[in-house]
């Protein structure tokens, strides 16, 4: 495969496994986690649920990549403000305003998320690869 192909499918990939995680958050604000069905992320997405099941091979999968997919702008704040030479205190007084100000902006969505965690959590607790 030449270099161009390799990285034509490659930023297809990461297109799709976009599409797919925005679908899946549009589908949790609209509907809730009980409602949240792979076919409908699926179709929300514009893709066969096959191709779903190729990137997520079941919907804790897809729900745990949802959560990071929705914590990382903040972790990328976060680190940010840590990278920064503040003084430590102004760098936790940032932090806090972040956060405050990104589950204000997203508070739908974050309740939403905390469904997800707490829902999942018991299951996961006892895998250590699992962020929970």
């Amino acid at each position: 495969m030449s270099i161009k192909k390799a990285e034509r499918k490659k930023i297809m990939e990461e297109l799709t496994r976009k599409d797919i995680l925005d679908s899946a958050v549009d589908l949790l604000l609209e509907k809730g986690i009980k409602k949240l069905t792979m076919d409908k992320v699926a179709s929300g997405a514009g893709i066969a649920k096959g191709t779903v099941y190729l990137y997520y091979k079941d919907k804790k999968v897809l729900l745990d990549s949802v959560v990071s997919y929705y914590f990382k702008p903040l972790e990328e704040e976060y680190k940010n403000i840590s990278d920064s030479n503040l003084d430590p205190i102004l760098k936790l007084e940032q932090i806090a305003r972040k956060s405050l100000e990104y589950v204000d902006k997203n508070i739908q969505l974050f309740k939403e998320v905390r469904n997800v965690m707490f829902s999942t959590t018991d299951q996961y607790i006892e895998n250590e690869n699992s962020w929970y």
